[in-house]
């Protein structure tokens, strides 16, 4: 508290450095009391209202806006953000930073006008990979099956170069053929993710829900816990692993495995120190009450309408509050 106190202190004398401005955010973040991290924001914010054409200190504050900023405040970065993009030449960490607080907290339309400059951008820059993975990212959260299918096209490009192309790129390309269901096309660009990089814990993941689309489902099984593995192993988030495979066994009808694996997801999650996932509740309410045990399941499903996000579409903004009343009709009977 007193290194934050003296440094900020600093800063009023020194209102120029970026670079210290830029790490006292993140130490507001990681070290702050919740009034500092408050008033972290508040100086920041009036920093780049007297400084607007600084973009190292404005993409780092949007990384600290998606992480604690209340709707009101994340809109305003977003339509300040808009707007700065539309009057300066794009930089790319500050577009990539952007599309990654619209995935979170953006409105719809907010999203869908992104979508659309950001793929002419990237058809004439298409070597940008924050800009591309950040936006292939976001059209598989939030785009449309026509925007899902633009993206794949930009993906592809960055694939056709196999000299140049990354795990990740041809993982994104897996990735986005399976929201369009595309299993056997999805599977042979998570193969050559792993190709890229053997250990490649996402490759494995993707390759597994690829093969589950096409029946193979014991070796699908082998790849979810692989890619699991590799996550362990390498010291990575682990807890879209863990969801994956406890969504699958909840296909395969193996709710007390589900039940374990979301269970482990949601220790992982608190020890990753990322955010509550509306995933892993709804999961783990679902095998829950597939084992009869329907008063834990409607907790556990009211958790997950507690975290989901305002964009949540359907099923599972009609599906949980549905699954929520059948638990306690079903908790009444007994």
């Amino acid at each position: 508290a007193d290194v934050l106190g003296r440094t900020a202190a600093w800063l009023r004398k020194h209102p120029e450095d970026t670079s210290v401005r830029t790490a006292f955010l993140g130490f507001a973040e990681r070290k702050g009391t919740p009034e500092q991290v408050v008033e972290a924001f508040a100086r920041t914010a009036a920093w780049l209202g007297k400084n607007p054409e600084d973009t190292s200190v404005r993409t780092a504050f949007l990384g600290f806006v998606k992480r604690h900023g209340m709707p009101d405040h994340v809109q305003l970065a977003l339509q300040e953000t808009r707007s700065w993009l539309e009057g300066h030449d794009v930089d790319e960490a500050l577009l990539a930073a952007y599309l990654k607080l619209l995935r979170t907290s953006g409105r719809q339309d907010q999203v869908k006008e992104a979508l659309q400059l950001t793929e002419g951008w990237l058809l004439e820059h298409p070597s940008s990979s924050g800009v591309r993975w950040a936006y292939a990212a976001l059209a598989h959260s939030r785009g449309s099956s026509k925007e899902k299918a633009s993206a794949l096209s930009i993906a592809q490009t960055a694939t056709a170069d196999e000299g140049t192309a990354e795990a990740q790129d041809f993982a994104w390309v897996g990735t986005l053929h399976l929201d369009l269901r595309e299993y056997a096309e999805a599977r042979k660009a998570y193969e050559s993710a792993i190709d890229e990089f053997k250990y490649y814990g996402m490759g494995h993941r993707g390759k597994g829900l690829a093969l589950e689309g096409l029946g193979r489902l014991d070796d699908a099984e082998t790849e979810l816990k692989e890619g699991l593995r590799c996550a362990k192993h390498q010291g990575r988030p682990t807890m879209a692993h863990l969801n994956s495979l406890g969504w699958f066994y909840l296909r395969r009808e193996r709710p007390a495995e589900a039940e374990s694996v979301f269970r482990e997801a949601t220790e992982a999650r608190r020890k990753e120190g990322q955010a509550a996932d509306v995933f892993n509740w709804w999961g783990l309410g679902e095998a829950l009450m597939r084992q009869g045990r329907y008063q834990e399941a409607a907790d556990a499903l009211r958790s997950a309408l507690d975290v989901a996000p305002s964009w949540l579409g359907q099923p599972a903004s009609t599906d949980i509050p549905g699954l929520i009343s059948e638990c306690e009709r079903l908790a009444g009977l007994g």
